[in-house]
């Protein structure tokens, strides 16, 4: 008996997800098959007993959308012994028939199935046009607002410095007053005045003369060259921000590639912790050496990564592969913006930076749909080949069109300019996080909790912080963390650990949702990047609206307030997926936690910059960040320990007889090839358990970041502004 089906839209133009249930009873109730979240199928099978066979298709756990089956069965045949044909003739007639019927019906459906795959492109078409224009309003209203934004923080500096100026020359105004009558009388000039007004006069001069100067357009590149090196950077930026989200969608294919489900934690924690660990040194790298051979030495590194990804033939490689392309990737972003500003006037600069910024809103709503295409059209392994192209673009472009400038740390030995960079502390850092990943991974899984190797990776993660510890503190400001920023400041010491707890949340979220959608719901990595588009783009423009209302009122903190404690709400209800949850559900969780997300991420770095004077600002800025991608690194190793012991536990539960080590080998995306039909409700119900278990993680960190909101001092952005014309 074969069975062949094709579900579609109802009615011509309509929307939704086509998914259904299906499957095939014996006579004694057994499942020949069961198919969850389908929506074609041709299932063949030989009957072993005699009997009535019941075939369904269900929309019982996909009811949100009407969907039209169009399905054909054949090949049935069942004669009784008392009335098979003796004559060879007739019996030839009789097949030769039952064939003919077979092609009639076979035909019938694929002119019904025709139809139905004309009406479902149709539909698809309407849709991603719509949602095409709606996503790239949605980029270049976010554009919009952080070309507006920076070009107003660059228009208050300009302010600043000619208060500054104005207010230097009225306090010689006032000092100039008689000091000495006689002197005065005689009109003799005493040397403390005079020296006083030409201090003065000096810091006036060089405050007026200074615009002029940064806005020198013949000290710039051309029109031209600088599209070009912009472009470069442009394309350099958004491959090493589409790194962090094109993976999500790739992981549970590659698990099933290279039966690697306990190192899922790798893949993403790998780029994250060199990432985060050398951004601060790379910092200083721009500040003490040659900036173009830096940004193309870390863009080769970014590229030498990829290759080793794309060519990885196991697990460890693909995770060497990402933490050298994470090594890399550390230089690029700030040394993007450091290109800018020695190659773009300062009125102009705004647009520059924004564009730079720009790609990590394109990246994160792009990169999981691009990580399922390459997936499901050509191969995972595109997901870092398609950096290699766009790298030597780059290196093209900086190479060409961008010329150093001369400055006066150049003329610095190297020993000296190395004694600026806090190597040691980056190796230290580096050291105790591996330590910390290692006994994440292994705990619970591969060893016991209590067993030595996992102790001793714990003992060793508390040696190396505190070593690291004192190394910035030996170093103070030439630190990777300066303890004068860090730990004297409330703020900053608040943003740093909210913006952490906050990654912490987010991160679970973003590496697993794809798992739940691929190996819960059956859909492609395609389909899976599709589903978390309410996540991302809610997340965005929360982002962009909160900006702006921090912008109109002043005032962050209650921001930081609600959209936190939003995201906690949004965590939660994530927590409660089910394997028949409809989209409607998922999508409504999605946009909660994508709003409570975006309303307060960027928070942190408004408010380091509101309490720190312009001299500790970028320092402060680098904390945030440094904790933000901490955090991130930290996120998706713990989540993985929570996914692969619930896994381990759930299975044997919810099943009978099914053995946890097979499902674990055969990957998300494969569990119903190695899963007995009668079996896979369990294992659907044990892998859902792993996945929303991971969710708990990021219901208590965004509960903590909800503890460290508290600890934000009440100042206005508005009141920042004012200070700094006034105080310069």
């Amino acid at each position: 008996m074969t069975v062949t089906f094709q579900v579609g839209d109802r009615e011509s133009g309509g929307a939704g997800n086509l998914d259904i249930d299906f499957f095939i009873q014996d006579p004694v109730s057994r499942y020949e098959t069961h198919q969850r979240a389908v929506s074609s199928g041709d299932y063949s099978f030989e009957a072993k007993i005699d009997g009535k066979y019941t075939y369904c298709f269900s929309n019982e756990h996909w009811s949100a959308n009407s969907k039209e089956v169009s399905f054909n069965v054949h090949g049935i045949v069942y004669v009784p012994e008392s009335d098979t044909p003796s004559d060879p003739l007739e019996a030839e007639v009789r097949k030769l028939s039952e064939v003919l019927s077979q092609v009639k019906d076979e035909q019938a459906y694929i002119v019904v199935r025709e139809r139905t795959h004309r009406n479902t492109a149709e539909s698809t078409n309407a849709r991603v046009k719509w949602w095409s224009i709606f996503q790239l309003g949605v980029l270049v209203g976010e554009g919009v607002f952080q070309v507006w934004w920076l070009k107003r923080f660059f228009e208050v500096k300009r302010v600043t410095a000619r208060s500054r100026s104005l207010e230097e020359t009225e306090v010689v105004q006032v000092e100039i007053q008689p000091l000495d009558k006689d002197a005065a009388a005689q009109d003799v000039p005493i040397e403390g005045e005079k020296h006083r007004i030409e201090r003065s006069s000096s810091a006036a001069t060089e405050s007026s003369a200074g615009e002029p100067g940064e806005d020198d357009e013949s000290k710039y590149p051309s029109q031209w060259a600088l599209y070009l090196l912009t472009f470069g950077l442009f394309l350099s930026t958004f491959v090493i921000a589409l790194d962090n989200t094109i993976i999500a969608t790739a992981i549970p294919k590659i698990t099933t590639v290279f039966d690697s489900l306990n190192d899922v934690g790798w893949y993403g924690s790998s780029y994250m912790l060199t990432t985060t660990s050398l951004q601060p040194s790379f910092g200083k790298v721009y500040t003490y050496f040659n900036i173009k051979w830096t940004y193309i030495s870390a863009l080769i590194i970014f590229e030498v990564g990829s290759v080793l990804c794309g060519a990885a033939v196991n697990s460890t490689m693909l995770i060497i592969g990402r933490a050298v392309a994470g090594a890399g990737a550390a230089a690029l972003f700030s040394g993007g913006m450091t290109i800018v500003a020695y190659s773009v006037p300062l009125r102009r600069r705004p647009v520059y930076i924004g564009l730079l910024s720009s790609t990590f809103g394109i990246a994160s709503v792009v990169g999981p749909i691009l990580g399922g295409a390459f997936t499901d059209r050509v191969s995972w392994r595109w997901c870092f080949y398609i950096n290699l192209p766009v790298g030597a673009v780059a290196i093209t472009a900086v190479f060409f069109f961008f010329k150093n400038p001369e400055r006066k740390h150049s003329k610095l030995t190297l020993s000296e300019k190395v004694g600026q960079i806090d190597l040691l502390g980056a190796f230290f850092l580096i050291t105790s996080i591996v330590c910390l990943l290692l006994a994440l991974q292994w705990g619970g899984t591969t060893y016991p909790w209590s067993h030595s190797k996992v102790w001793g990776c714990i003992l060793g993660f508390v040696l190396l912080m505190i070593t690291f510890t004192a190394i910035q503190f030996w170093k103070q400001d030439k630190a990777t963390l300066p303890p004068r920023i860090m730990l004297k400041q409330r703020t900053v010491f608040a943003c740093a650990f909210f913006s952490a707890f906050l990654a912490l949340a987010l991160y679970a979220h973003i590496y697993f949702l794809p798992f739940y959608f691929q190996a819960v719901k059956g859909t492609t990595a395609e389909a899976s990047g599709i589903r978390v588009i309410p996540y991302l783009v809610s997340l965005t423009i929360a982002s962009i609206v909160v900006g702006a209302l921090v912008t109109t009122l002043g005032y962050y903190v209650p921001f930081t307030w609600v959209g936190s404690a939003i995201f906690t709400v949004g965590c939660g209800l994530l927590y409660t997926l089910k394997v028949n949850s409809s989209a409607g559900v998922w999508i409504g969780y999605e946009i909660v936690a994508g709003i409570g997300a975006g309303m307060s991420i960027q928070i942190p770095f408004i408010a380091v910059q509101v309490v720190l004077n312009k001299r500790d600002m970028p320092t402060g800025n680098a904390v945030a960040i440094f904790f933000n991608s901490l955090g991130g690194a930290f996120s998706v190793s713990i989540a993985q320990n929570i996914f692969s012991n619930t896994l381990v536990k759930q299975i044997p539960l919810q099943t009978q007889g099914v053995d946890p080590a097979l499902i674990i080998a055969a990957g998300a995306t494969h569990i119903r090839d190695v899963t007995p039909p009668s079996q896979l409700p369990g294992v659907l119900s044990a892998y859902n358990s792993a996945v929303t278990n991971t969710f708990i993680l990021s219901i208590a960190t965004a509960g903590i970041a909800v503890c460290f909101s508290a600890l934000f001092e009440w100042k206005s952005v508005k009141g920042k502004k004012i200070e700094l014309s006034a105080a310069g």
